[in-house]
């Protein structure tokens, strides 16, 4: 199910779109820093778990970011993933996409 939120779009992540969204992460800070695999952010966006919601932040159908939120976790929801692409960086889907989580 789509979420709709003011400046994007969010869609659960299938295993097309998470092969296309991980080595763009893992192109970005600190992702790039740590020298982290794209293969293992497909496993962490396709990986069986009931308790992960894993969403793809879509700009006018275009990919601009990531939010995965773990819930339940202890007393609430856990934001486990949080990241915005270059691109679409300052333009606040990160505080849209974290507005809505909350």
């Amino acid at each position: 199910m789509n979420i709709q939120l003011s400046n994007c779009t969010l869609r659960p992540i299938d295993q097309a779109l998470a092969e296309k969204l991980a080595p763009m992460l893992t192109a970005i800070d600190p992702w790039a820093t740590l020298k982290f695999q794209a293969s293992r952010f497909v496993t962490f966006l396709t990986n069986e778990d009931q308790a992960l919601r894993r969403y793809a932040a879509f700009v006018d159908d275009k990919l601009a970011g990531v939010i995965c939120i773990r819930q339940p976790w202890l007393l609430g929801p856990y934001l486990n993933l949080l990241a915005v692409l270059p691109e679409f960086q300052g333009m606040r889907l990160g505080h849209e996409m974290l507005c809505w989580f909350e």
